[in-house]
């Protein structure tokens, strides 16, 4: 494991490397323009052996308080305290650190995982060439998401790949705006489903998305997806 003082720093740049791929931010309102960039296979294993250095440490300070247990009932001492008070904030550290390169390591692959679906959507369906930046299981995923998508048009008889971002199975959806100046002087609207509501820039709004499908087309709003949904 890395030197106490770097604790954590491969998850983080992990995180840093997907903030800064080239042409934006996969989580902004940029989206559009960024480029996911190449898989970090070494960095995602030095996380990984990380973790496992964490684990070892949080198992020899497990098996050293079980000694110290078994010493003092041998010793006829009170045996409340299984922790000793002197090891436990370096367990709770130790443990802290452990789950936080986790979470980061899945968000480093959800994140990926979701700009390889709205690529392939912004792309009309169309799976081009090889792109090498993705892993071969980015790759594998990328053929099987197509097929998926192509088996399923090809049972509703229906093209999807005209659509911009996937259709979603929700009625309504939560948007943000990104431009206003389309929307009239006061940006209040009326919406086909009869509902008047306005439209200021970076405003969020929960609405039906047959109401706002076509100004997400247009690229005038944007859909909060994951955790931005339930804002």
């Amino acid at each position: 494991m890395n030197n106490q003082q770097h604790l954590g720093s491969s998850a983080r740049e992990l995180l840093l490397e997907l903030k800064r791929g080239s042409g934006g931010d996969a989580t902004a309102a940029d989206s559009k323009n960024y480029v996911l960039p190449a898989y970090n296979d070494v960095l995602v294993r030095t996380c990984i052996d990380d973790m496992n250095g964490h684990m070892n440490v949080m198992a020899d300070i497990a098996a050293q308080t079980k000694i110290e247990k078994e010493q003092r009932n041998r010793d006829g001492r009170s045996s409340l305290a299984s922790k000793p008070a002197d090891l436990r904030p370096s367990l709770f550290l130790h443990e802290a650190a452990f789950y936080r390169h986790k979470r980061c390591l899945l968000t480093y692959h959800q994140v990926r995982l979701n700009s390889i679906q709205d690529m392939y959507w912004q792309q009309g369906g169309q799976q081009g060439n090889v792109n090498e930046n993705l892993s071969p299981m980015e790759q594998e995923f990328q053929q099987n998401y197509h097929k998926l998508i192509q088996t399923y048009c090809d049972g509703v008889d229906l093209d999807l790949h005209a659509l911009s971002a996937p259709p979603l199975p929700q009625d309504r959806v939560q948007v943000r705006v990104l431009r206003d100046d389309v929307f009239g002087k006061d940006r209040t609207i009326a919406l086909d489903s009869g509902t008047f509501v306005t439209f200021s820039k970076g405003s969020t709004h929960f609405l039906l998305f047959s109401d706002v499908e076509e100004y997400l087309h247009q690229g005038y709003l944007e859909l909060l997806e994951g955790e931005e949904q339930g804002m």
